[in-house]
């Protein structure tokens, strides 16, 4: 009973965040990495992808006009927990520690990638 208990208090605070892996052509990084959008997060993974089913297409746009110059491309959006997101990305070849706390617009600016925002 009490594992019952922990289990559904952990999975209350689980948070479930729209991302997209993003595809780019910048020298030195991963071509391709997770991006964690932070305007909302869920309770449950259905419904994160209710929300990214209804506004999929608004944020392909969003992501491709604010990082124009940093994207090429939008391989695919999911649902995931930010651990998700971090594990997918140092999967991938990113440095997660070298992303922490980075200023998004900054590194726009510098034309380097974004594998992983919190």
């Amino acid at each position: 009973m009490m594992l019952l208990y922990l289990v559904a208090a952990q999975q209350a605070t689980t948070k479930f965040f729209i991302a997209a892996m993003i595809a780019t052509s910048i020298q030195g990084v991963p071509p391709q990495g997770w991006i964690q959008m932070l305007t909302a997060d869920f309770t449950t993974k259905q419904e994160c992808m209710a929300s990214l089913k209804e506004n999929e297409y608004m944020l392909y746009r969003s992501i491709m006009i604010t990082f124009k110059d940093v994207v090429k491309g939008i391989v695919k959006f999911g649902c995931f927990t930010e651990d998700d997101i971090k594990k997918m990305n140092e999967d991938l070849g990113h440095d997660i520690k070298e992303y922490k706390d980075v200023d998004v617009m900054a590194r726009k600016e510098e034309g380097l990638t974004l594998s992983y925002v919190t």
